[in-house]
């Protein structure tokens, strides 16, 4: 900290220009300031606006960005306090807000004791978010909330505060709270819940466009809840509180049909442990058709960074245990296996064990019956 002993003294500023994007859009460019002095407060003013004479492709007509940077200069030296501020607006053809977003970051500097404290706020109001990313379409309207509050002493950083708060269709759907201060470089002992995250009716239909080409998911919206805890020995988990229900699914190559109202439960914890290994727990999973489960079993591990795998065995620094059974009639009734074999009964019990040294065994089959 102590080094920003920087002095400004400018006369004036005053910038105009245009900026080509290369796609055929203009934008006019203007910055301007006036007497800037060390041991006084200054501002400093920017602005872009599009210039175009019809909407663009993505059916922005009218974009505008101002930005302003206040500070206030010692007059020994460097500076005692810094705020930006941002606002973004576009509209469509029709005078339609296709966006407004408002940003504000706030720095304030103690040199003589080596601190500085720091604040953000973003609020942001996207209506037709697809024209930042074409995969967010599904989502509808979309409102995002943040703010973050930290300081640093110069040799670690402090994160009093942090949340964000995601609404889509004018529906709450992420949430995410910073439940005790956190520290970032130095010695700290955390314990307790750290971060706790909330999803809630997420449409399957966004992720189609994340999969493969072809490839589509239906089904009802997913909601969740997690947290993730540390312990005074360094060990971070990461628990949901309840089993993650996903379905019923139906899922289509094409005009292909894969999977048809099957559900999924899972009720997985992991957890980072100090000498950076991972472990796993799937405390339960069940895959269910119309019928009932047909596919059960669980599952934990871990796996240990420090161990690299040697040539030919994939295996090292991981070891785990997964028992499962299913159901032979039901899978091979799924459409994705239609054909594949001709079976009207029987069970698989598997007791599969992976050691970091020795592989993978299969510990244990039984209760194998085919029934053609």
């Amino acid at each position: 900290m102590a080094d920003l002993q920087w002095l400004l003294e400018i006369e004036s500023i005053a910038m105009n220009g245009i900026i080509n994007d290369g796609k055929g859009a203009r934008y006019a460019v203007t910055v301007e300031a006036p007497t800037i002095r060390p041991g006084q407060s200054s501002t400093l003013s920017a602005q872009l606006q599009l210039v175009a004479a019809q909407a663009l492709p993505s059916g922005l007509r009218a974009l505008d960005v101002q930005a302003q940077l206040s500070f206030t200069q010692k007059a020994s030296g460097g500076f005692e306090a810094l705020r930006l501020e941002s606002t973004t607006s576009g509209s469509d053809a029709q005078g339609g807000q296709l966006i407004a977003v408002n940003q504000a970051f706030d720095l304030a500097l103690q040199q003589a004791e080596g601190r500085a404290t720091l604040s953000a706020v973003l609020d942001a109001d996207l209506p037709q978010p697809q024209l930042l990313m074409p995969q967010l379409a599904p989502l509808g309207a979309v409102q995002i909330q943040a703010q973050v509050r930290a300081s640093t002493d110069g040799a670690a950083v402090t994160l009093a505060a942090a949340d964000l708060n995601v609404s889509a269709a004018g529906a709450p759907l992420l949430t995410v709270d910073l439940e005790q201060a956190m520290q970032v470089g130095g010695e700290q002992k955390l314990s307790g819940e750290l971060l706790h995250v909330t999803l809630n009716e997420l449409p399957l239909e966004w992720l189609n466009p994340w999969l493969a080409p072809g490839l589509r998911v239906e089904g009802p919206p997913v909601s969740l809840q997690c947290a993730v805890a540390a312990a005074p020995q360094g060990d971070f988990s990461l628990r949901f509180a309840e089993p993650i229900k996903l379905g019923p699914l139906t899922v289509r190559d094409a005009d292909v049909l894969l999977l048809e109202n099957i559900s999924l439960m899972l009720d997985p914890e992991l957890a980072w442990r100090a000498d950076q290994s991972l472990t796993y727990t799937l405390k339960s999973l069940s895959l269910s058709d119309r019928y009932g489960p047909f596919v059960s079993g669980t599952s934990a591990g871990q796996f240990s960074p420090n161990q690299p795998p040697e040539a030919g065995h994939y295996f090292a620094g991981i070891t785990s245990r997964s028992q499962v059974q299913i159901g032979l009639q039901e899978l091979f009734q799924l459409p994705v296996l239609d054909g594949q074999a001709s079976i009207v009964g029987g069970q698989l019990s598997v007791d599969v064990h992976v050691d970091g040294q020795a592989g993978i065994r299969f510990h244990r089959i039984n209760e194998c019956h085919l029934q053609p």
